[in-house]
């Protein structure tokens, strides 16, 4: 099974536009990240944009049987984030039991900060069993 849970806020290059002109360009971003995540064919049950304010956040989450596929699908979207948003930050976590075993009992944390990509261990869910169990 692989779970997974993330958010993004999306952010663009420093640039002297007027907000306006700001958020037509932030809006034409998020199609193109919802064009590139049905390229990828992500079968997210929640993959959504939205604006809150004067910030437009991506969130998404889902569960699948089976993790190869949808792991990659998940890291190229992601780079792609930090690609055409360049300032944006966030979080994906994911639990893959089919990951070896001292890895399957883990969340992984991949952290975007400024657009770039790290991949964490994650130190509040994890272990998952007995923690998220109750055994």
């Amino acid at each position: 099974m692989y779970e997974y849970h993330g958010w993004v806020t999306l952010l663009l290059a420093d640039n002297d536009e007027d907000w306006e002109t700001e958020q037509a360009i932030l809006g034409q971003v998020a199609t193109s990240i919802q064009v590139k995540a049905k390229e990828l064919d992500l079968r997210s049950p929640i993959l959504e944009i939205k604006r809150a304010n004067i910030h437009t956040f991506l969130a998404i989450a889902g569960c699948r049987n089976h993790s190869a596929v949808e792991r990659q699908n998940l890291a190229a979207l992601f780079e792609y984030i930090g690609e055409v948003a360049p300032l944006s930050y966030g979080l994906l976590y994911t639990w893959d039991d089919e990951l070896k075993e001292e890895d399957g009992n883990k969340f992984k944390v991949m952290r975007m900060v400024r657009g770039k990509i790290d991949h964490l261990d994650d130190p509040f869910l994890s272990p998952c069993i007995p923690l998220l169990d109750g055994n």
